[in-house]
């Protein structure tokens, strides 16, 4: 589809270590990619309470 419509590709993930698909464009992909990162905590519409409710119940697992 990208190769007739010159379309954009959109990779969205989370982290999961240094493996896989997403990793790899995101440590490897070139110029041409444009990256952006944006932690939970920058995130206006998370509240620390809740980002502080995960955190602790995370550590329980």
């Amino acid at each position: 589809m990208l190769a007739v419509s010159g379309g954009d590709l959109w990779l969205l993930s989370t982290p999961r270590g240094k493996t896989g698909l997403f990793y790899g464009n995101w440590a490897n992909g070139g110029t041409e990619c444009d990256r952006a990162t944006v932690k939970a905590r920058e995130c206006p519409r998370i509240s620390a309470a809740f980002l502080e409710e995960e955190r602790r119940e995370m550590r329980e697992a």
